[in-house]
């Protein structure tokens, strides 16, 4: 392994984040229903550190995506001097 990330690699590492994040959150939600004020210390805040932190990773490997690698983008209409045209 040569520490490159490919663009697919990478899209496959971003399209998991915000499906696990919408799990945790009906998890934490499940956990909140009926004791509201219980389940939020620590479970409840633990989880939703977990799901922001997920949120920012996969937002930040998204951006990664369209702007580093230009997946999704139109090179021939982009105005970046040093985008490579492969």
């Amino acid at each position: 392994m040569t520490g490159h990330v490919t663009p697919g690699g990478l899209h496959v590492e971003v399209s998991g984040g915000p499906v696990v994040s919408r799990g945790l959150a009906v998890v934490s939600l499940r956990l909140r229903v009926g004791d509201m004020e219980g389940a939020i210390a620590p479970w409840g805040l633990v989880l939703s550190v977990v799901i922001a932190a997920l949120l920012t990773i996969t937002g930040w490997l998204g951006g990664e995506l369209s702007y580093r690698h230009l997946v999704g983008v139109n090179p021939k209409r982009t105005t970046r001097s040093d985008v490579r045209h492969e």
